[in-house]
């Protein structure tokens, strides 16, 4: 999980979705496992879809909630209105990823997530100068 770890929790209810980077050599191993917990993909319409990036839908049994992810498979940031940056970084997140035993899953080094964070933030900022 790579952005938003704040909101795990909420993910993890069912109240928001996950966003998960995977390694290109790993999409197979995933989706196929994805497939045998009976998750779907999704399409989304060709004007809404966001490039290297899959959303997939799942069913948790004991609540009923909808499971939402979001498989990255390239670090694209800001890519709604404006075109997307690619951030050549995968590799390097995937490797220096921690597992939190508490949630079971692997999270971004906190130090990383941060300067991911600050970098999506400048992208969204707009600037209004007036030469008045």
């Amino acid at each position: 999980h790579w952005k938003s770890n704040q909101h795990l929790s909420a993910s993890f209810s069912g109240l928001t979705d996950l966003d998960i980077l995977v390694a290109r050599g790993q999409v197979d191993q995933i989706e196929n496992i994805l497939s045998r917990l009976k998750f779907k993909r999704f399409e989304a319409l060709p004007n809404s879809k966001y490039r290297a990036i899959d959303d997939f839908f799942g069913l948790d049994l004991v609540t009923g909630k909808l499971i939402h992810l979001h498989l990255h498979y390239q670090l694209i940031v800001w890519e709604k209105l404006i075109k997307g940056y690619w951030l050549p970084w995968e590799r390097y997140i995937l490797e220096s990823c921690r597992f939190v035993e508490e949630a079971k899953i692997h999270l971004i080094n906190p130090v990383l997530e941060l300067i991911l964070l600050f970098i999506r933030f400048s992208l969204k900022i707009r600037f209004n100068l007036s030469f008045e």
